[in-house]
Order: structure tokens, then sequence, then C-alpha cells
């Protein structure tokens, strides 16, 4: 047997004291969580206990080594069978693996630690040899079982709970996915409800007031045949440009304007007219919404109709610009020219600012040496021109 010298005595005994009270309370503090029988106050209690012992032998030394034999130790023992109380209490409820090894361990651990106790106070004429240590690593792989099972189960649980938490993020996904369609029909059938209102609106302020106008004055006689023809054919031009920009098969603008200068150069060359097309940067497709393309065409086709009535001109010039997302329209005569400080401006021009505020366009009329010069600016959305740009044309 190895003899310990005496200058070291108390240092090596204070290590015992401190190394096997810390692992009774360790191993009670573990028997109680596992039982989830722990509490604060035992638990601060179990450390105070340990570690304000081993100072006071610490600080006594030798004189102090009976009474930590005979009362320190046997200290722990109620703590340690009410941990094993609580853990059998436990396995029998539960009645686990896992809690049934835990019981038989601390009790071989126990029976073991009596032993020791019986031979360290020569009780029972037992030999003096020791067994605790046998048991600890007994106990020490059941607990190393213990946390891997328990290990195991977590992440057996977490990915369970990932597989669930997965299928519901599904399940949320295909619930937007439903509540975003719905939205968007909602929308679309709002969208659609608000243009058909707004076209109505357009064809009872168009097409419905000139008729209405031509009715009165024809019921009153004060028109002649070619007045009512004009008329007539205003309303008739009314009408086909609500169709053009209403037409499923022409959503874009450009189309929808070639077809009013279809419709507008036989008048124009019946009226000794010379009308002059420029295409300047245009894109391949031009759409607009049918309500954006109604007012614009209609504003083109106000601007011409008082070259007809009131210019006097020879020439009439229609320039249809596109630079930097703004579609830029002008309209220009050589005839008599615009007088704005006249009073008798008519509605005309007022109709054509009216209409360009409804889509936020810019609107401007100025008389110039030659004639009067229409300017219409319409910023298009981002996604409404698609293509290359069309190279510049005169027709």
């Amino acid at each position: 047997m190895p003899v310990v010298p005496m200058d070291y005595w108390v240092l090596w005994r204070f290590c015992y004291y401190f190394t096997t009270g810390g692992f009774i309370v360790c191993i009670t503090l573990f028997i109680l969580r596992f039982s989830q029988s722990a509490t604060p106050r035992v638990t601060n209690f179990l450390l105070a206990y340990w570690l304000l012992g081993c100072a006071v032998f610490l600080l006594l030394g030798s004189a102090a080594r009976l009474p930590m034999d005979a009362w320190w130790t046997v200290g722990f023992l109620p703590f340690t069978a009410y941990g094993t109380v609580r853990l059998v209490d436990f396995a029998c409820r539960r009645r686990t693996a896992s809690s049934i090894a835990m019981v038989f361990a601390i009790l071989f651990a126990l029976a073991l630690a009596l032993h020791d106790f019986g031979v360290q106070h020569n009780l029972f004429g037992l030999d003096e040899f020791y067994l605790l240590h046998l048991g600890i690593p007994a106990f020490l792989l059941v607990m190393a079982s213990v946390l891997l099972d328990r290990f195991v189960r977590t992440l057996r649980q977490s990915d369970i709970t990932a597989e669930q938490l997965a299928a519901r993020v599904a399940e949320r996904e295909a619930e937007l996915a439903k509540s975003y369609e719905r939205l968007s029909k909602l929308e679309r059938a709002h969208a659609t409800a608000e243009e058909r209102q707004r076209i109505m609106q357009d064809m009872h302020d168009g097409v419905g007031s000139q008729l209405l106008s031509s009715l009165l004055m024809i019921e009153r006689s004060e028109v002649s045949k070619s007045d009512i023809v004009s008329l007539l054919q205003e309303c008739l031009d009314d009408m086909r440009l609500v169709i053009d920009s209403l037409s499923p098969d022409e959503p874009d603008l450009l189309p929808v304007l070639g077809n009013l200068r279809f419709r507008m150069e036989p008048r124009m060359a019946k009226m000794g007219l010379v009308s002059t097309w420029t295409y300047r940067d245009l894109p391949d497709t031009l759409e607009l919404a049918p309500h954006d393309s109604l007012q614009i065409l209609r504003i083109i086709q106000e601007a011409l109709t008082n070259v007809f009535k009131h210019a006097n001109a020879k020439r009439v010039w229609v320039n249809v610009g596109f630079e930097d997302g703004v579609l830029e329209l002008r309209v220009a005569d050589d005839g008599d020219g615009y007088d704005p400080t006249s009073q008798a401006t008519g509605r005309g021009i007022g109709n054509m600012r009216s209409r360009a505020d409804r889509i936020g366009a810019e609107f401007s009329i100025r008389p110039e040496s030659t004639g009067t010069v229409v300017l219409l600016r319409f910023h298009v959305p981002s996604f409404a021109a698609a293509a290359a740009p069309v190279d510049a044309m005169e027709a």
C-alpha cells in the first residue's frame, strides 16, 4: 500500500472528501432531475453542504477527520435516499427502460457505498476492501445510456417536428396560393368592372351626348343636311374609336392608331387637306388600358376635327414618337392659328384637356407663325412597351 507523506496528508484527504462528496452531490442531483423532483432549495443546500464541509476540513486539518467520517459523510445519506425513493416512484409510474436501469444502478451503487461505510467503521467484521469504485463505472454507464437514449429520442422528435413543420408550411403555401389566386380573380373582376364603368361613361358622354344633341337640333330644324351628315359622321367616328379601343384582337395602341388614320385620311382628302403622318422610335407593341387608348384617340380626333372646322388649313402634320417611356403625339397645321385670348374657344379644347387629365397626360396647345400645334405627352407604364423601337418613318 502506498504511504502518503504527512506533509501532504491534509491536502490528500481534502481531495478525497472533495471528490467523494462532489460525486455524491452530482449523482443525487442527476437522480432528482431525472425523476423530475429537483428543486432550487435542495440543489443549493446540497452544494453548500458539500463545499462548506470541505472548507472546514481544510481549515481544521486532521482534527476534523473523525467528525467528517462519522457525520459529514452520513449527512448525504438522507438526500440520496430521498432521490432514490423519487427515482423508484418515477420508474413505477413511467416504467421505461431507462428509469428501471437507473433504479438498479443506483441500488447497486448504494449497496457498495454501504459496504464501504461498514468497512471504514469496522462494522459487521468486514475485511478492508473498498468496492464503491466498482459501482461507479456501472452507474456512469447507465447514465451515459440514459443521456444517449434521450439524445436519440430528441433527434427523432426533432426530425418528426421538422417533417410536421414542413407539411404545415406546404399546407400554408397551398392555402396562400389559393388565396392569392382568389384575390387575383377578384382584382381582375374589379378591374373589369371599373373598365366597363369607364367605357359606359365614355359612351354616355361621347356617342350618347352627340346623338342627343343631333336629335334636338334636327327636331328644331336648326341644321342643314350637310350639318346632319357631319354630326352623324362624328358620332360614327366616336363609336368606332370605342370599338377599336375595346377590341380583344387589338390591345396594342399602334394598330388602333393606324385605324384612326385610315378613317380620317379620306375625309381630309375630300376637304383638300394634305396630311403627313410621321412615326419615330416606336416599339413593336404598345399595350395600354382600353380607357387610356380611348382618351388618346379622342384627343387626336378632336384636334383633327378642329383643323377641319376652324383652321382653314391646307396641310396637317401628325407626329407620333416614343422616347424614355414617354409617348408624344403632335398635331400641327398651317391654318389661321389658335387665339388663346379669344372667348369663343368652344368646348373642344376643354374636352381635350379634361381627357388628358383623366389619364395623367400633359396637354398643351399653342399658336405658331404657321398655324397651331397640339401636343400630348403620356408616360407609358414600363411593361406596356415591348421589343426594339421602330426606325423613324414618314408616310
